[in-house]
């Protein structure tokens, strides 16, 4: 996070810069910003390949820290994904990941190919659709305005609409879609191969148009269900793919992972987990701000006695071990519009809770008519090699922290 990828930099070539910033373009901007011959990495993490060259943004607490080893927060980002997003990790591939420096593109691909073969040979869910047909027998509803199109001098012929029970249906060109493009784009040569042997279950899939309405109109059902983490993947993986559409233009295809959200997903997920008896964590909790404007904390953690604690999660240190200005003033307003007497910023780090008060704002609004405080927190919750650790302390305390006096 927050490093340069200038051209001339580890393979990094000037076609490489052009298909990055195109890329980049066609997604808004958001993953990257562009200077003179380099792009700056933003809080954007995850893994990019253009043509053969893969890029890779892992998560960085600390910005002022020096290069930090490089397994580890592979591993941690994985370890966030899997418990925010509920991505399976398998121990074979985490192995692999380790041993053979796969990438973490081939990484998720592999997930991807795992979950198809899983569906392939459980037996791909057939569904009816309606399809058209100039048949030597009739079959379903004649279409007359076609039929005497076709079939004026071809009366052995029926122009017919009907109804067939197959596996040819959307769910099933987006999963070839999304297989096709995976075996274009990965350079692991046993993946590929995984891929060509799965290949054959989408043969008789019509290829249509898929893109991002196409997903927001996706439903899935009682026996559709099984498809979900399989869908997920395939999105990930066509909505961020820009094919080579012109010759001698490399293909790009880059999973990005907001980590400012991640974090807070995460960080509630592990709240939740670790949650003490007679406490409740929830987090996406609204209320009225000004007009028809409203505020959302990260999470709000509820006590037995109806006690509500604000937490605020930063992916970032605090500069010089104190916070922000502005995230003081919107835990103020966390704390007056949700009536809390508590609010905490919460670090990645090791070091111990802070407390401190809100001092009266002068003639005007005056904190002691409702007392209220703000607490610096931190949470470092993987161990030396990225993965989870098991002790949760620093999560438990979390819960106690109005109790501190």
């Amino acid at each position: 996070e927050y490093e340069t990828i200038a051209i001339g930099e580890n393979g990094f070539g000037s076609l490489h810069f052009e298909r990055l910033v195109q890329w980049n373009e066609r997604n808004a901007n958001r993953f990257f910003t562009v200077g003179h011959n380099r792009v700056y990495c933003t809080n954007h993490v995850g893994v990019v390949q253009i043509g053969s060259l893969v890029i890779e943004v892992l998560p960085k607490a600390d910005r002022n820290a020096g290069v930090t080893e490089q397994g580890r927060w592979q591993q941690a980002l994985l370890t966030m994904l899997h418990v925010a997003h509920d991505l399976p990790l398998y121990e074979a591939q985490q192995a692999s990941l380790r041993l053979r420096h796969t990438s973490l593109l081939d990484f998720f691909l592999g997930l991807y190919v795992r979950e198809v073969q899983r569906l392939v040979h459980r037996g791909l869910v057939k569904q009816y659709h309606t399809v058209q047909g100039n048949l030597t027998a009739l079959k379903g509803r004649l279409d007359f305005p076609r039929h005497l199109r076709q079939n004026l001098v071809h009366r052995e012929r029926f122009a017919v609409v009907h109804q067939t029970y197959d596996t040819d249906h959307l769910l099933h060109s987006i999963l070839g879609e999304a297989l096709h493009i995976a075996q274009h784009t990965t350079q692991d040569s046993l993946l590929k191969g995984r891929m060509q042997d799965l290949a054959w279950a989408f043969d008789s899939v019509t290829d249509r148009p898929i893109n991002a309405i196409t997903f927001q109109r996706l439903r899935l059902g009682r026996k559709t269900n099984d498809y979900a983490l399989a869908v997920q993947l395939a999105k990930l993986i066509i909505l961020n793919y820009s094919p080579d559409v012109q010759h001698g233009r490399e293909p790009v295809l880059g999973i990005l992972f907001d980590m400012e959200r991640l974090w807070e997903k995460f960080m509630l997920r592990l709240l939740k987990r670790h949650c003490p008896v007679g406490y409740s964590v929830n987090g996406q909790e609204r209320t009225d701000f000004w007009e028809d404007r409203r505020i959302r904390p990260d999470i709000v953690i509820t006590s037995p006695e109806g006690e509500r604690t604000i937490v605020d999660t930063k992916w970032k240190m605090p500069d010089e071990g104190k916070p922000a200005m502005g995230d003081l003033q919107q835990l103020f307003a966390y704390n007056v519009q949700f009536g809390c007497d508590h609010s905490v910023l919460l670090y990645p780090g090791v070091q111990p809770i802070m407390r401190g008060t809100y001092a009266s704002a002068g003639d005007g609004w005056r904190s002691n008519e409702l007392p209220h405080r703000c607490s610096m927190a931190y949470a470092m919750p993987f161990d030396d090699e990225g993965r989870l650790k098991t002790d949760a302390k620093g999560l438990i305390d979390l819960f106690a922290v109005e109790q501190v006096a």
